[in-house]
């Protein structure tokens, strides 16, 4: 695969003025006599903004110009290897390996020893099990040489047994893990036959104990699991525990993406059990993480860090009833939505709406919410993200009594009863949504007004009690509060903004 032409004027453009310093000194040290080399006046054109887009370069033939970017590409990566050499642990690691490799090639394996001892510990230190398997091949193939070899061959195949097991170890729990993700990504929350399916890979025996997790890699993987598994079962109050835990593990002993992915597991927690300052905070460190680690660069992190921005503010907000700072959330996400809609995946793309839908509502513009309907009633969100289609059904039942059409009130009612009845099979005693629902689902009309308020504080109270049983909730439940404060503001009259002012201040006073 070639080089775009335009990552020539992309690398120079990354590069800091102390990088672009260190390329002018490594030049002038390393070819004394290339001063007036074409690459170099390359760069000084590039560098005065004459040539944006290293197509034309003055005074060179087509050959010549290829050319000369070819060598300034290649230049700039080895004088950046060596001005960051003893920056990053696996460039150091890298940079000692070829050392042993070019000296064990001068026939010196006596010399390699040394780096041999170096490499190894910086790659124990960083739990680089790939490079310590690579280090202890070189050490075998050093032992066979050098006259008093430190160990035995035996006590090296030994060791790189037991760092395979390691290793091994690691990639069980990940895949453990990626296959919890996939029950995340299809159901949300789980009950019934998916809650069992989820049961048998965490409460099973192949779900290893905390005390054969050595590393910190296999921690974190065996924290991030469960605090996955404790979310998806309402189980908040322990999901925020495992994830803290993860937060307890250095950041320079995991890779990038997974500290990233500890701070929104955790992020996510704190929203769950209604710590909504901390919550904010998180993804505060989070964008500011983004760019410390350079994950900025990547599109894959700055979607996903909008989405867990948008998703935890605008539930944030909506609870708290900041009105000013969900109205500029609403906005954002807006926006946002249309900067990545080719970038962001279908799952996301939905869970973003849903809240956004809801942000609506809790704005008063209950016309934009309904006009997602479609969204929310396609095939494909079953199929994706089941729990966003299955709440539906409940939110068009209170959208239909906040604005008034009782006559299709009973229609809707014994629609949605029936929808929940056949998908809620497996626990329908215990559903909110079956009751509720069954609760409209009567044989008179609804032309007073006081049935309908008799029946919404019947809703609450359902709301209240499965909220009030649910393990380490707070009396909180993320998305059956809204439902409840939804209903206070239908009662009372006042908007929803207002009603979640007044219940977050007593949910703080209680807590």
């Amino acid at each position: 695969m070639y080089r775009k032409k335009d990552f020539l004027n992309q690398l120079v453009d990354s590069l800091s003025l102390s990088e672009k310093r260190y390329f002018t000194l490594y030049t002038q040290a390393f070819n004394p006599g290339e001063r007036s080399a074409n690459y170099l006046k390359l760069f000084q054109e590039i560098m005065r903004g004459k040539c944006a887009s290293s197509d034309h370069i003055p005074a060179l033939t087509r050959m010549q110009g290829t050319n000369a970017r070819r060598r300034l590409y290649e230049n700039i990566l080895k004088s950046l290897q060596l001005y960051h050499r003893n920056k990053f642990e696996n460039t150091v690691l890298h940079n000692l390996v070829s050392q042993i490799e070019i000296l064990y090639h001068l026939n010196l394996p006596e010399h390699c020893q040394h780096l041999l001892n170096k490499a190894y510990k910086v790659a124990v230190a960083t739990e680089n099990h790939i490079m310590i398997l690579n280090l202890l091949e070189w050490e075998k193939k050093i032992n066979l040489i050098i006259k008093n070899p430190p160990r035995t061959i035996l006590s090296i195949v030994k060791e790189e047994q037991k760092v395979l097991e390691v290793l091994m170890h690691i990639r069980h729990l990940e895949s453990i893990y990626s296959s919890i993700m996939e029950i995340k990504k299809q159901f949300g929350y789980v009950g019934g036959m998916a809650r069992k399916q989820l049961d048998r890979i965490v409460l099973g025996p192949a779900m290893p104990p905390l005390e054969s997790c050595t590393t910190y890699r296999a921690r974190y993987y065996f924290h991030s699991i469960y605090a996955l598994y404790y979310t998806m079962t309402y189980d908040h109050k322990k999901a925020y525990d495992e994830s803290k835990k993860i937060l307890s593990i250095p950041k320079n002993k995991l890779l990038s993406q997974d500290f990233m992915d500890g701070l929104l597991y955790h992020a996510t927690s704190c929203m769950c059990i209604g710590n909504f300052e901390e919550c904010l905070d998180v993804i505060d460190d989070c964008a500011r993480y983004l760019k410390l680690l350079k994950l900025d660069l990547s599109d894959f992190f700055t979607v996903k860090l909008f989405y867990y921005s948008c998703c935890c503010r605008l539930i944030v907000y909506n609870y708290m009833g900041a009105r000013e700072k969900l109205t500029e959330t609403v906005a954002m996400t807006e926006s946002g939505l249309v900067a990545h809609r080719e970038k962001i995946p279908v799952e996301m793309l939905y869970i973003i709406t849903g809240n956004l839908r809801n942000g609506y509502i809790g704005l008063t513009m209950p016309e934009k919410a309904e006009k997602m309907s479609p969204i929310f009633y396609s095939k494909e969100m079953k199929q994706i993200r089941r729990m966003l289609y299955d709440d539906y059904y409940l939110f068009r039942l209170i959208v239909i009594i906040q604005r008034g059409d009782y006559s299709i009130l009973q229609s809707v009612a014994l629609s949605s009863w029936r929808y929940y009845k056949k998908e809620k099979k497996q626990m329908p005693d215990q559903s909110p949504e079956v009751k509720i629902t069954a609760l409209f689902n009567r044989s008179y009309g609804y032309h007073d007004k006081s049935d309908i308020h008799s029946l919404l504080i019947e809703s609450k109270n359902i709301l209240l009690d499965y909220i009030e049983q649910l393990k380490g909730g707070a009396h909180f439940q993320e998305m059956y509060t809204f439902y409840i404060i939804w209903i206070d503001s239908l009662l009372s009259g006042r908007p929803f903004y207002e009603e979640a002012a007044e219940w977050y201040k007593h949910f703080r006073a209680d807590r």
